[in-house]
């Protein structure tokens, strides 16, 4: 009988059907890969531009890992990042729960959530080949983005109404200041001197000017109509006169310079290690880095923002110090110095401030905000006053920033505010989440020093750009700025992915970019 069975063949249909599924989940499975590799391409295609784009590709990639795991892998891999990260998202909710204003609380937590792109990174890119590929998709679109701001300095943005020294004083024209920048004249462009002649010489006969003028830092884009007698009287006045006008401080496509510049000072110090590295070697790519650095450096030197400048040569002398030789740190020394000096006449003259101005607005407004932490942090220690909550509670708890000055805006600190938030234990599940990220890094320099210039860069420029993350939130809420953290977290995706590599195959499998199935 048992031979006889075993002569039908019974057992084999279940031998073949074990051997279809796993055939059939291998090709589900690359499917699954494509798939999340032509989302992370999309993803930092777009981010360097287009922010809310890059949230719903985000959206998608995660969808379609869900997918993956529930259909494929059924799975997640174990790393040191995966414990800290996920209760950091999890006290976020608890906290939100214990809001003052939930709705503006899981909104932010809706932005918090891109974090998980360290982990789908992190777990679903395979080799260093595709690590390059992406990475280099980020910075030629960075660098596509500094073109832009390059051509905004050096074509303009419209034609400049200057009225003796261009200090902000009104004009005679009603609603207008010295300063304002005109973009069109009844719907016809003024972007250059000529093209104002031009638009003036076309309008002559309206009695009427619908102006649309751009204003201040950020850009802030108006329409107004004036009478042309005044206009034109304006124009006839002597020490009156137009010029091309060009952003007060540089914002790219962003809707302020502050997240142009956290992004900006990520990206740089990326292009920063990976041409120290490369130099090295001389590879084709080096002068591709070197060019991306300097038109990233400028551009971010435009937006004229004090704490990523010196978050930025602080980051980038660690860099150079960590991969060259004792002689190369020395004349480094000289040359931060230098650029440090640069650096502060540049600040003086076009913020007519150094790098602490007391009597700055703006750091008077930080400081008020500061000093009313400790009482809002005492008063909700555990979950916090709720993410967000303080832009619409701030009047109703008494902030002396709030009184003093009309803005509505949070604690300019990425520490305090997280204390603030999400209560004493929320702030050190996200600084035990840091440590863990900033010890990661270590031990991923020190593994590649031996490997390809690429993969030791990659490390460097994830260990600077980190350095210089946390530097900067000592005076900006840089957690919040979603186009700073999804590079952010992009890059600690990265970095994971890169120490799994070296766990699987550590003496070949960074110089041959394949990992193991």
């Amino acid at each position: 009988m048992h031979s006889s069975s075993t002569l039908t063949g019974k057992p084999a249909p279940i031998q073949e059907v074990a051997l279809y599924d796993e055939g059939r989940n291998l090709g589900r499975g690359r499917w699954f890969e494509s798939a999340l590799f032509i989302s992370f391409l999309l993803f930092v295609l777009t981010i360097p531009h287009l922010v809310f784009i890059a949230r719903y590709i985000f959206w998608a990639m995660a969808l379609i890992w869900a997918l993956k795991i529930v259909v494929v892998d059924r799975r997640i891999e174990r790393h040191s990042l995966l414990v800290p990260l996920f209760c950091f998202l999890v006290w976020c909710d608890i906290s939100s729960l214990f809001s003052a204003a939930p709705s503006l609380s899981w909104q932010r937590v809706g932005w918090f959530a891109m974090l998980l792109i360290a982990v789908i990174v992190g777990q679903e890119v395979r080799t260093v080949r595709q690590i390059k590929l992406l990475v280099l998709a980020l910075l030629l679109s960075t660098f596509v983005g500094t073109l832009r701001t390059g051509w905004q300095y050096f074509h303009g943005i419209g034609t400049e109404l200057v009225s003796g020294q261009a200090d902000n004083r009104p004009l005679t024209i009603p609603g207008l200041f010295s300063g304002d920048i005109i973009q069109a004249i009844n719907g016809k462009p003024t972007r250059t001197l000529s093209q104002w002649n031009k638009a003036l010489a076309s309008s002559s006969d309206d009695p009427r000017a619908r102006l649309r003028f751009a204003r201040g830092a950020p850009l802030s884009i108006s329409e107004l109509t004036v009478s042309r007698k005044e206009l034109d009287d304006w124009l006839r006045t002597p020490g009156n006169f137009v010029r091309k006008g060009t952003p007060v401080r540089a914002q790219g496509h962003f809707y302020h310079y502050i997240p142009y510049a956290g992004q900006l000072l990520i990206i740089a110090l990326l292009a920063w290690a990976l041409w120290l590295t490369s130099g090295k070697v001389r590879s084709p790519l080096t002068l591709l880095y070197g060019v991306v650095f300097f038109a990233v450096v400028l551009a971010l030197w435009a937006t004229v923002t004090r704490a990523y400048l010196i978050s930025l040569i602080v980051s980038c002398f660690a860099a150079i110090s960590i991969a060259t030789t004792r002689r190369t740190r020395r004349i480094s020394v000289v040359v931060s110095l230098l650029v440090l000096v640069g650096a502060t006449i540049w600040i003086e003259r076009e913020r007519k401030m150094g790098w602490i101005a007391m009597n700055d607005p703006g750091t008077q407004f930080r400081l008020l905000m500061w000093k009313d932490a400790p009482r809002l942090i005492r008063t909700h220690p555990v979950f916090g006053i709720g993410l967000d909550s303080i832009f619409i509670k701030g009047r109703e708890w008494n902030l002396e920033a709030y009184k003093k000055y009309p803005l509505v805006s949070h604690f300019h600190s990425t520490y305090i505010q997280m204390a603030v938030d999400t209560g004493v234990p929320g702030l050190a599940i996200w600084l035990w989440l840091m440590a863990v990220h900033l010890l990661l890094l270590i031990r991923l320099i020190r593994k590649t020093r031996s490997a390809g210039y690429f993969e030791y860069g990659m490390a460097l420029g994830a260990f600077g750009a980190a350095l210089a993350f946390m530097l900067s939130s000592f005076i900006h809420y840089v957690l919040g700025d979603g186009e700073v953290m999804a590079v952010m977290w992009f890059l600690m995706g990265i970095t994971i992915a890169l120490e799994r590599m070296i766990a699987r195959e550590p003496s070949l499998g960074l110089t041959r970019g394949v990992s193991k199935p």
